[in-house]
């Protein structure tokens, strides 16, 4: 005995599956629209201030890299604008950029907290060959001493110890973290 399917009765099982897959693509689109909240607040709170930081920080080890090598190379007094300029940067602007990429590392994974940690160690490294050269041309005098003079030069050349501590443990330009000298040779890009 078959049974008959009514005009009424098609007209209901199809409002039925209608409002079935109506409420199936809401549900989909609801949870889509979460998980994309959820990316969005993400990137604005993690990703974009940790990305500003860690630009910040290496523009600033750069500009100090820059203003070590004036320091170390060209004789000038001690209230050059360009020392007073490293000095300010090495004592206030760095720390605070560190500080500042310290408080977003919280949310980051446990892979690039280890790379900023090597980067912090390297930076460290870094500040004690500044102070290193500091100390050792306190003055306008201090440039004519002739052993002074080949340390200085020997620190400040191109492939001295300073500009590969500044070269190490960089985001390399494809994305992805690097942590060796041998990357560092291809540092900043051209």
């Amino acid at each position: 005995m078959a049974m008959r399917i009514t005009i009424g009765r098609k007209i209901g099982v199809g409002f039925g599956l209608f409002i079935f897959f109506a409420l199936l693509v809401v549900l989909l689109t609801n949870r889509t629209l979460e998980r994309s909240r959820e990316i969005n607040t993400e990137i604005n709170e993690v990703y974009s201030p940790s990305v500003d930081a860690l630009v910040g920080l290496r523009n600033l080890t750069v500009s100090s890299h820059m203003l070590i090598k004036h320091w170390a190379l060209i004789e000038s007094r001690a209230d050059a604008p360009e020392k007073t300029t490293l000095v300010e940067t090495t004592t206030q602007r760095i720390p605070a950029a560190l500080d500042r990429v310290d408080t977003l590392m919280g949310r980051w994974g446990h892979d690039e907290v280890a790379i900023m940690t090597q980067v912090h160690t390297e930076l460290s490294a870094m500040m004690a060959l500044h102070d290193s050269i500091k100390r050792m041309l306190p003055s306008l005098e201090s440039y004519n001493d002739p052993f002074i003079h080949m340390d200085r030069t020997s620190l400040a050349e191109e492939n001295g110890p300073s500009i590969s501590r500044r070269r190490r443990c960089w985001p390399s330009w494809t994305g992805s973290w690097t942590c060796s000298s041998a990357s560092a040779v291809n540092w900043p890009p051209a």
